[in-house]
């Protein structure tokens, strides 16, 4: 198999490794980039008895998978989908509420996904 350099963990920034693993029933072989400090992996499968090469191509794609991901996080405070609602009751202490314009709920300002877009500078808060 050629050798692809692997992407640091996008999340914590460790080294990430490549793992082999069957189903439980044996019917299906998982190949799976992992960050084992933070669990997350991007994983294909094939059937249990397709060919060499079926594997070989699935290892490929797990590893091009993972390092398509984005170079850098962008929290929600920072992507063009935060959306700001300011909230004043008569008599209340006034809050502020924050939602994803492209998934539609509620997220905080850390929070992140893989669907943010960095807002650009002309883009308004």
């Amino acid at each position: 198999m050629s050798k692809i350099k692997l992407k640091p963990c996008p999340f914590c920034g460790e080294e990430v490794t490549t793992k082999i693993s069957a189903s439980a029933s044996c019917s299906q072989i998982e190949f799976a980039v992992s960050c084992y400090s933070c669990g997350i992996k991007k994983r294909h499968n094939i059937l249990y008895g397709d060919s060499f090469d079926e594997a070989e191509k699935a290892m490929i794609k797990a590893a091009e998978a993972w390092n398509s991901r984005a170079e850098t996080i962008i929290h929600c405070k920072d992507c063009k989908y935060l959306e700001e609602h300011r909230y004043e009751d008569v008599g209340e202490v006034p809050y502020i509420k924050y939602d994803c314009k492209y998934r539609n709920y509620q997220v905080q300002l850390d929070g992140f996904c893989s669907s943010a877009v960095r807002r650009t500078e002309n883009e308004t808060d």
